[in-house]
């Protein structure tokens, strides 16, 4: 199916006017030479397949037993076959060396580790200062599925970050070139939807919003994990200017665990108080909002209901005039 164009859309709020957008994201010339495969079982036979054809131009590499090893047509099949029976993969990006002709080629599944789970960990701590050091390495996701562990670095900006099927992978490496999203306090990316958010300053008062609130949420959380980016795995990445942009937008970012109550009885009856220009919980009648998970059992349950009285009713007919 063709993309549907993006209509002119905006969310007024606090000052400030949020408005949606393709990203439009700019080429840059980048020639790799060592390709690393994060291989795992959700890569598909297809797709192992196709990339066999990267060892003919590049030095490709596989992550097995504490090391790197290079691939070639003799070890290939003995490699993908161990690594893609395990169930996921966390890939050490701080033991690569040379970040501006690398490129990692990646896959996984959401139930995978989360980075708090391993926060305290040598390898977290080699994480954290490798990419605090400014090092910014390229990674192209294959479609059809993101780990939790690479969503999350890339929500913390720490990739040059694209994905897309094999075609496109190949396409891109025959141009030798590779997307790049500029980011600011003005504009963030949305990388699954390929797309960005701006936020602009308010010029006219009586302007109509015809966007939910979840833009400015969406900028304020991308944004947050923006400023965040791989400070994260220190101690002292919290600051009161994040903490206050997580509480205006009501969002659960990693400086904020806000509680959702459902009515200002709520809140009065807990003692919280709340912030006076905030966006506040996406309630029933918000434009942004949905049904939480144990109501849409319930109206699943309810047509389910209504299926059924309709379907005995029509048989009920149909033996009364057989009769």
């Amino acid at each position: 199916m063709d993309v549907s164009p993006i209509k002119a859309n905006q969310f007024s709020f606090n000052g400030f006017t949020y408005s949606l957008s393709h990203s439009n994201a700019s080429m840059s010339k980048v020639e790799f030479a060592d390709i690393y495969l994060d291989l795992n079982n959700s890569w598909t036979s297809d797709e192992i397949k196709s990339l066999y054809a990267l060892l003919r131009d590049y030095n490709v590499y596989a992550y097995l037993e504490d090391a790197f090893v290079l691939m070639s047509p003799e070890n290939w099949d003995n490699l993908t076959n161990e690594l893609v029976s395990k169930n996921f993969s966390l890939f050490p990006f701080h033991h690569i060396e040379d970040t501006e002709t690398s490129l990692i080629i990646t896959k996984g599944r959401e139930l995978s580790p989360y980075l708090r789970d391993f926060k305290t960990s040598a390898f977290a701590e080699g994480i954290g200062k490798y990419f605090a050091s400014g090092k910014k390495l390229y990674v192209f996701n294959l479609q059809g599925g993101t780990s939790t562990y690479i969503k999350s670095l890339k929500e913390l900006r720490a990739f040059n970050f694209a994905q897309g099927n094999t075609d496109r992978l190949f396409s891109l490496l025959k141009s030798k070139t590779f997307p790049l999203t500029t980011e600011s306090d003005e504009r963030i990316a949305l990388h699954e939807s390929d797309m960005v958010i701006e936020k602009k300053v308010k010029k006219e008062e009586n302007v109509k919003n015809n966007a939910p609130d979840h833009l400015a949420r969406l900028f304020a959380y991308n944004n947050i994990m923006r400023q965040v980016g791989v400070n994260f795995f220190k101690d002292d990445f919290v600051n009161e200017t994040l903490v206050d942009e997580a509480a205006t937008a009501y969002v659960v970012s990693p400086v904020s665990s806000l509680i959702v109550l459902e009515t200002q009885e709520d809140y009065e009856r807990f003692g919280i108080k709340d912030k006076d220009n905030s966006l506040h919980n996406a309630m029933k009648n918000s434009s942004g909002a949905v049904p939480e998970p144990h109501e849409w059992a319930l109206i699943i349950v309810f047509i389910l209901f209504i299926a059924f009285q309709i379907l005995r009713y029509s048989r009920s007919r149909l033996c009364l005039g057989k009769k």
